[in-house]
């Protein structure tokens, strides 16, 4: 079988380097004795990815792992366990022993915007990184940038721009285009103009559709950027059906009523 690797910080947050362990596993099982190889960071600003999860574990690991194996411009990961009910927290007492993961975790599932609120406000990155816990990294870019430098490239060349992702779709409640927020970011900066998610009207759905409108009249633009085919995935279908469309008539409801001059269809996932 072929080697794998696994990235380890060495130190704390920073320009530290990584060390990259490799071991070779033989045909019938056993692993080699493991060798190392230290990595440097690449230099920039520290982008805080922060993650809510209500509760899957395997998911959750892949998409912590796969961060770690991807990424090389300066972060931290903050967990929010959601009121989890399977094996997530005690991941999340095993992974403490990285510099730069922190792992919190909430008594009741509060939602996606109010646990995610909750983890943007512990962040110290100049940018924020919202991931869902179903979503992983694949790859680096073609170019060799990883995905976190991709994404501040795209903002550090338009200051006019609020919010980039890579995946973008029709909100015919609102009329216009949004990003989908398992994965987007944002200056620090904006977070702090434009304020937190909506996470009084909104639970698990529409908060995206709505801070994208917030975002833009607030005089920003929001972008999606291209090229990140097959270098992020998403699972996406993880909710059961029917939990899923009554939240969403929910969140049709509360968009119907915080903006009735543009709510046409119901609210897109």
């Amino acid at each position: 079988r072929p080697e794998f690797a696994l990235l380890l910080p060495m130190a704390e947050i920073g320009h530290k380097p990584w060390r990259k362990v490799c071991t070779y596993q033989f045909p019938e099982g056993r692993l080699g004795s493991p060798r190392y190889m230290d990595v440097p960071a690449h230099e920039g600003p520290l982008v805080s990815i922060i993650i809510p999860t209500p509760g899957r574990d395997k998911h959750l690991r892949r998409c912590v792992n796969s961060i770690y194996s991807h990424t090389t411009t300066p972060f931290e990961v903050i967990i929010i366990d959601n009121g989890s009910e399977d094996g997530t927290f005690k991941f999340l007492e095993q992974e403490q022993w990285r510099g730069n993961f922190h792992g919190v975790r909430l008594n009741a599932n509060v939602g996606f915007q109010k646990a995610t609120n909750f983890g943007m406000d512990r962040a110290k990155g100049k940018y924020l990184l919202l991931f869902n816990d179903d979503a992983w990294v694949e790859s680096l870019m073609p170019d060799g940038r990883d995905w976190l430098r991709t994404l501040i490239d795209a903002l550090e060349a338009d200051p006019s721009l609020g919010l980039v992702g890579p995946h973008e779709g029709d909100s015919p409640a609102l009329g216009g285009k949004v990003l989908y927020f398992w994965c987007v970011m944002m200056r620090r900066t904006l977070y702090e103009q434009v304020g937190p998610l909506d996470d009084v009207l909104f639970f698990n759905y529409g908060g995206d559709d709505d801070y994208c409108e917030r975002v833009r009249r607030a005089g920003h633009g929001v972008k999606v950027v291209p090229g990140f085919e097959g270098r992020l995935r998403h699972f996406m279908n993880l909710v059961p059906e029917k939990q899923k469309n009554e939240e969403l008539e929910k969140s049709r409801a509360a968009l119907r009523g915080k903006y009735p001059e543009l709510v046409r269809e119901p609210v897109t996932a």
